[in-house]
């Protein structure tokens, strides 16, 4: 199932938490020749945009601290993920 994927608690010490350079051998990109051709394309997208908010909106907080969680079976992610900013940092380039 994807949606316990890298939620092992004998191997995780927090497996809940999100944690952007755990290092694990996993396959969401897949592996060998199979490995998709665009993992660090879309792995290095990622970092820029989370960096880009994190700079752009110091003050980003939640709205409060329990997710809500898309129900099913087969992919794991949220409905919706609430936040809160100064409206004064939000800044446009």
């Amino acid at each position: 199932m994807f949606g316990c994927c890298n939620r092992d608690e004998d191997k995780f010490p927090n497996p809940q938490e999100i944690e952007f350079n755990r290092t694990n051998r996993n396959l969401p990109f897949g592996g060998g020749i199979h490995f998709c051709l665009g993992a660090f394309l879309a792995r290095f997208q990622g970092q820029v945009a989370i960096n880009n908010i994190i700079q752009r909106l110091p003050n980003l907080q939640l709205v409060n601290h329990t997710p809500d969680w898309r129900e099913s079976i087969t992919l794991r992610g949220l409905k919706s993920l609430p936040l809160t900013f100064d409206k004064n940092d939000f800044k446009t380039y």
